[in-house]
């Protein structure tokens, strides 16, 4: 992916494409897509085992349901979290939101500031 200062924000196309993923393989090659802020999830992936992928999937579909308990969103963040929402997209998309401006913008400020925001 090439980041430019007018890139816009690839969240929704990042969630679809982690949800459309058939294995780790699939998986593996959708995040070296977007490796600019995927190397958290990258890691985890690479340890994943197949049983480790069906439980991410199911886990997964869980957790865009209303009625989870917090203890359970705890359980899913510390296996999946950095998956799901890797650090750099956060936080470069929370930026985007306070400063109201392009996500390639924050993201190229962020990289900048060495994720020190």
């Amino acid at each position: 992916m090439n980041i430019t200062y007018t890139t816009e924000n690839p969240s929704r196309k990042y969630a679809i494409g982690i949800r459309k993923a058939k294995n780790k393989e699939e998986l593996l090659q959708f995040l070296n897509e977007y490796k600019e802020f995927t190397s958290d999830a990258i890691k985890i992936v690479q340890k994943m085992t197949n049983s480790d992928f069906k439980q991410f999937q199911i886990d997964l579909k869980k957790a865009n349901k209303k009625n989870v308990e917090p203890k359970w969103i705890e359980y899913f963040n510390e296996a999946w979290g950095d998956i799901a929402i890797p650090k750099k997209l956060l936080l470069s998309s929370l930026v985007e939101m306070r400063f109201v401006c392009p996500w390639g913008c924050a993201f190229i400020r962020c990289q900048d500031l060495k994720w020190k925001v």
